[in-house]
């Protein structure tokens, strides 16, 4: 019985032994691999924001501002790169293109300088960094050293330049002429004067790159600025493919008026943090949770050369997004609202009764406007009295704007 016993505890021992080092593997293993055998396995939903970060950039956990360590149910007001490959992902789908012009490379919210060490080592002179949180700086201090006159720090976040823009209306400081210091003045034809590197994930910040080209001032306050971006589909495809929605739309067809851009490729979704939390509305938007598109956009060089004027780009502001107000709005009887008796002239055009604002492309749009603008009672309409009303409600910059423009259309067209 001794000798029959003893064997079964021996093995008892051993399979207890090796299952502790089974579970020590284990961990080991799930710890290694969680930014890939989770996401494999479709367990993202799971995933576990600080486990991932212990394995890609440890040190965020440590010195990053704790809201974005967590899921979020609402954007916050910026996002980090923490990945490493994903950092020289990015800079390999940008540099050919941004290799062409390097007269202001500035980063947006570089944190730890994931993509900022890429950049240098991708040959960029100078990268000025926008940082808004200091904990960051030792870091990016360090970096700096590595590569000497190469690197400057500056405070701020400057994806929320409209932010800054309104504060500076309210106190008469000085906060744009800071973020843009430096930066040349120089004509809309010529390259872009400034080249901003960042991600957006929202539209928030598109709607202000919008007016910033139509009011010039922000970014466009010195000429060109273009922007590399990481940004999410659904985001994308607002100003890629034409929208169902008016509101929508209107970004579609502004954003194809008076931008080019550029799609360069693709990097993780969760190389950025903080993370979404898991709602309805995102499980819908599939893709969102997979990955960012990398893309170029940049206002027209040639927009004021063509088929519209530097004083007629407000009024086209307004023309479209008075008109896509809902989509249910059709071209003649809205403008005969302001100019009764034009139908006429419209269908002579091939516009019918039924044709609808919304079903109408970006180069209609464009048409249709310099159509309407060029008929001689548009100088006396109330088209451009609404306009003014509109802007002096809603957008609070209107001081600094010469909208007079908009009356002096006539004789300037002439």
């Amino acid at each position: 019985m001794n000798f029959l016993h003893s064997p079964n505890i021996n093995i008892k021992r051993r399979k207890k032994r090796d299952h502790k080092i089974n579970n020590n593997e284990e961990k080991i293993y799930d710890k290694k691999q969680v930014s890939s055998k989770m996401i494999k396995d479709e367990y993202i939903n799971n995933l576990n924001l600080k486990n991932y970060l212990s394995v890609v950039n440890p040190q965020y956990i440590e010195i990053c501002p704790k809201k974005y360590l967590t899921r979020v149910s609402k954007t916050l007001d910026l996002s980090y790169l923490v990945k490493e490959s994903d950092g020289k992902n990015f800079v390999n789908l940008i540099i050919n293109d941004l290799s062409k012009n390097m007269t202001f490379v500035a980063e947006a919210n570089p944190g730890t300088g994931v993509l900022t060490k890429h950049l240098l080592e991708a040959g960029i002179k100078v990268v000025h960094v926008y940082e808004p949180y200091e904990c960051f700086y030792p870091i990016l201090r360090k970096l700096q050293n590595e590569y000497p006159n190469r690197l400057e720090i500056r405070k701020g976040n400057i994806l929320q330049m409209s932010k800054l823009y309104y504060m500076d209306l309210q106190d008469n400081k000085e906060r744009i002429n800071e973020i843009l210091k430096d930066v040349p003045y120089t004509s809309w034809e010529n390259e872009s004067c400034m080249q901003v590197i960042g991600i957006i994930t929202d539209k928030v910040f598109l709607r202000h790159l919008l007016l910033s080209v139509v009011f010039r001032t922000g970014f466009m306050s010195r000429g060109r600025t273009s922007f590399y971006l990481a940004i999410k589909p659904s985001i994308w495809d607002k100003l890629y493919v034409p929208q169902n929605k008016a509101l929508m739309h209107f970004f579609y067809i502004m954003y194809q008026t008076l931008f080019d851009y550029k799609y360069l490729g693709e990097i993780d979704r969760l190389s950025y943090i903080p993370w979404p939390k898991h709602t309805l509305k995102q499980n819908k938007l599939i893709n969102d949770k997979k990955f960012l598109k990398i893309v170029k956009i940049e206002p027209k060089s040639d927009l004021f050369n063509n088929s519209l004027k530097p004083n007629q780009i407000i009024s086209y502001w307004y023309f479209v997004k008075y008109h896509l107000k809902s989509t249910n709005q059709r071209v003649i009887p809205e403008l005969e609202k302001w100019i009764p008796g034009c139908g006429i002239r419209l269908i002579e055009k091939n516009y019918n009764i039924f044709t609808r604002f919304i079903d109408l492309t970006p180069t209609e749009f464009l048409n249709l406007h310099n159509e309407f603008i060029s008929w001689p009672e548009y100088e006396s309409c109330l088209f451009l009295s609404s306009a003014h009303s509109y802007i002096h409600i809603v957008n609070r910059n209107i001081e600094s704007i010469d909208v007079s423009n908009l009356k002096n259309e006539k004789i300037a067209n002439k």
